[in-house]
Parts: C-alpha cells; structure tokens; sequence
C-alpha cells in the first residue's frame, strides 16, 4: 500500500489540517450511522454508552489507551508521516438479536462514508464557480478539503467492506454463509487485522506491487473516483479557474 505515500516535501499544515478533519468527520459519519442503525433496529448499548451521534469525539473512548492511540494518534502520526490518508481504526460497541440485525448494522458504517463521499463532492460543486474571487489560499483550503472527504471515505468505505472476519463486510458475508462459514469466520474473527495487513503489504511485497488491496481494488475504485471529482465542475461550470493551480501529490 505504498501508493498512500506522497513526497515528504508536500507535506503542509494545511493538508494535514484537511486530512485530519476529514478523518474525524468520516469518524463520526461511519461509527454514528452503527450507532443509530443498532439503536433502530432496538440495541440500545449504543444509547446507553451516548454513541447515538454523529460527533466523532463522543464515539472517542478517551479513558481507552488503545481507542485513543488507534483513533487519534495513529491518523496524526501516519498523516505527519507521509501518509495521503491518516492511517487508523475506530469502533463501537453493538449488541445485535442475531445476524440479520449484525450486517445492517455492519454497512450503515460504510453508508456513512458514501455521505462524506458526497459532502466533499457537493461542497466541491457548489463552491467551485466562486474560486476566481477567492483568495489563492482559500480556494486552495476548499480543494484540498473536498479532496480528503472524497478519498478518505472511498479508502476507508472500500476497506471497512471487504469480506474479512472482524471487518464490516465480514459482518454482511456472515448473515449469508452456511454454519460451517460461520464457524470458520469465527474462528477467523480475531485475527482480521493480521489479514488485513497481510493482504495490504504483505501480498504486494512478494508479487512486486502487482497485487494487493490498493493495487487490486482501492487504486481502480479511487482513481475512477477522482476522475469524476476533477471532470464534473468543469462539465458543469466549465474550465478551472484561471489563476487557481490544483495542488497535486507527487
């Protein structure tokens, strides 16, 4: 997953800045929708533990270590660290009947990130036509912001649903195997993130960068996504800017 890295001279407090916000708000968009699809379909843990919101440091358990250093540190270090997308995890606690209940619960998270997919994308329209009377900065805060909503929420909406045990889309897959899957899976389920990794660096590594998650389904996913970021204002509104430069990573 080394097409997440951009050059370290890129690195500026104004991408860091958008980055991280757009990691937050993803944050609360995707924890928040399995909080309030949990509290919907009758678990009320999630009301309980005050998690029924989209406010992404209400889904932060602070007296946590690990929440705190997998939800804030590691997305500020991997992002300072040359990361385009900060790097980390979130999660909350559910309480779901059976596994019906678990996977709708499972994809209102990713649904959460299609919202911020289209946040970016919207903000990005409508404030596109009005960058020739902003000032340089401004317009460049605007792009860079629409840019961390859209691909943070493709590379963590496209993570979060592939089928593999502990993951959103293991949760959705697990409603519809047989009960030898399911008893896989669950054996399985604790050791997700070992596969995860492994897929993500692991399989690129010893393929030479021809296979993996980002070379195989994140980069095709994303790329198509952003062609239709940078196309779309110019089909509406015509051409970019002319004094307005898009900030590109190299």
């Amino acid at each position: 997953m080394t097409a997440l890295l951009y050059s370290f001279s890129n690195i500026n407090t104004m991408w860091v800045a958008c980055a991280l916000a757009a990691w937050f708000v993803g944050l609360g968009l995707h924890e928040g929708g399995h909080a309030l699809m949990a509290d919907r379909l009758g678990d009320r843990l999630p009301r309980m533990m005050g998690k029924v919101t989209l406010n992404p440091f209400k889904h932060i358990e602070w007296n946590n270590p690990t929440y705190v250093i997998m939800a804030v540190v590691l997305p500020v270090v991997t992002v300072l660290s040359g990361y385009i997308v900060p790097m980390g995890m979130a999660w909350v606690m559910t309480s779901p009947r059976n596994s019906r209940d678990h996977a709708l619960i499972a994809v209102a998270g990713p649904l959460g990130d299609v919202v911020l997919m289209l946040l970016g994308f919207a903000i990005w329209l409508v404030l596109f036509p009005m960058m020739p009377n902003m000032p340089p900065k401004i317009g460049e805060l605007v792009y860079l912001l629409c840019f961390a909503f859209v691909i943070v929420s493709v590379v963590y909406g496209v993570v979060s649903m592939l089928p593999i045990p502990g993951l959103d889309g293991g949760n959705v897959l697990y409603h519809f195997l047989p009960p030898g899957g399911r008893n896989l899976f669950d054996q399985l389920r604790g050791y997700g993130i070992f596969i995860l990794l492994g897929i993500g660096f692991l399989v690129p590594m010893l393929t030479n960068g021809q296979y993996g998650i980002w070379e195989s389904i994140i980069g095709p996913i994303l790329n198509s996504t952003l062609k239709v970021f940078f196309a779309l204002p110019k089909m509406i509104w015509g051409e970019w800017p002319a004094d307005f430069s898009v900030p590109m990573f190299g």
